[in-house]
């Protein structure tokens, strides 16, 4: 089954939502975001490239795109600062009741409210040079002592909210979470790989793999090895995270491929009253048929 993605809960009508002026943008901008699904129709892209809310993309856009989509897999492509929590929040949530599977690519940032939307995808996946950043929710306010405090207080809740979804996603506490975001942490693909934040970073062996090094004289070592066979390698699974992600597309939820994936994998020897792990020599559907046969019949 998929991994499991909570929604987060509908802000309740004893929690106004402050007033924050918007910024200014020319009458003639239009939100960036647009949808395209294969000729195949087999997958589709949904690309937010703009801010959240503030006259940029917003839940109401998202869910249009989405309505239209039949695809079986949406890939969510995000290159965005953030902007307002509450549409952040809201599109996370569309995001979740999407007819078929969901997988998000961080393209360029996903900072505040995107990276909330980020973690929406049953799999997280980062470029390369792409960047990440969490942090407290936070807003502005004019009004008296009493205004103040409710604010703050909303605030609080709101932390509190994302903190779960920071927390779930990279296995950490609550409180680790809402440290982080006091901390305002950025993270590059391989800190937020290492973090839980995302999954995998996106066509890192691909690139290395697709081009003919040997154009150069002075290739490094490790490009040139890679060059017909990197391709080839990336076909089946080599560490425990890539396993992990051949069973997760299988439909394994996030805890139980990590817990397949470990069973002696890391060290080619099985744990105590662990079936073999799968032969790095199989194709990564015949490791995979193994690993469930072993573990099925425990």
């Amino acid at each position: 089954m998929p991994r499991p993605r909570t929604p987060l809960p509908e802000m309740g009508a004893d929690s106004a939502r402050p007033q924050f002026r918007q910024p200014a943008r020319p009458a003639n901008r239009l939100p960036q975001i647009r949808s395209v699904q294969n000729a195949a129709d087999e997958s589709a892209d949904l690309f937010i490239y703009d801010i959240i809310g503030w006259g940029g993309v917003t839940a109401q856009l998202v869910a249009e795109h989405l309505s239209q989509i039949t695809a079986p897999t949406i890939h969510v492509r995000i290159n965005s600062g953030g902007g307002d929590v509450f549409e952040g929040i809201a599109i996370y949530n569309a995001l979740l009741r999407a007819r078929g599977r969901v997988v998000t690519h961080v393209d360029g940032v996903a900072a505040s409210a995107a990276s909330i939307i980020a973690l929406a995808g049953q799999e997280v996946l980062m470029a390369q040079s792409a960047l990440a950043m969490i942090h407290s929710a936070w807003g502005c306010v004019c009004g008296n002592t009493r205004e103040l405090r409710r604010v703050a207080d909303l605030l609080d809740k709101v932390d509190g909210q994302l903190a779960g979804v920071y927390a779930r996603q990279m296995d950490i506490t609550p409180e680790a979470a809402l440290a982080l975001m006091e901390a305002e942490t950025w993270m590059n693909a391989d800190e937020a790989v290492a973090q839980g934040f995302a999954d995998d970073i996106e066509d890192r062996e691909a690139v290395e793999a697709s081009f003919d090094w040997s154009l150069f004289k002075n290739t490094p070592d490790r490009l040139a090895a890679s060059r017909g066979s990197a391709r080839g390698n990336a076909s089946k699974p080599q560490t425990i995270r890539e396993l992990e992600a051949v069973l997760r597309d299988a439909g394994y939820s996030r805890t139980e491929a990590a817990r397949i994936a470990a069973s002696g994998f890391a060290t080619g020897t099985p744990a105590r009253d662990e079936p073999p792990a799968p032969s790095l020599s199989l194709s990564p559907l015949e490791a995979l048929a193994a690993t469930i046969r072993s573990h099925s019949q425990r």
